[in-house]
């Protein structure tokens, strides 16, 4: 299935930038192509990534990792104080000299 990524891939550059412009020089070429490189890595929605862009997706992976750090925090707070609550309830006291 990889041969079917880099065809679509290939695809996909040659209609939006080989058939899309006449080049005057390589160095025009390569700053085209890296805008559009950099369009695609970061802001063109993907299929795989749910029709997100890569950069959608990674801040929707953050603030669910964050989400999922205040879930887990919050039931660590909650299990420290049930045990310590459960440990102070079985010390006894003595006298001090």
């Amino acid at each position: 299935m990889q041969n079917g990524y880099v065809e679509r891939f290939n695809r996909t550059f040659r209609e939006d930038i080989l058939d899309a412009y006449l080049f005057s020089s390589l160095k025009q070429f390569n700053i085209i192509s890296q805008k559009w490189r950099d369009d695609y890595n970061a802001l063109h929605p993907h299929e795989s990534l749910g029709n997100k862009s890569p950069y959608e997706f990674a801040i929707r992976s953050v603030e669910q990792q964050e989400q999922v750090d205040i879930v887990n925090d919050r039931v660590y707070h909650s299990s420290n104080i049930e045990k310590s609550s459960t440990d102070f309830s079985s010390l006894k006291c003595g006298k001090l000299l």
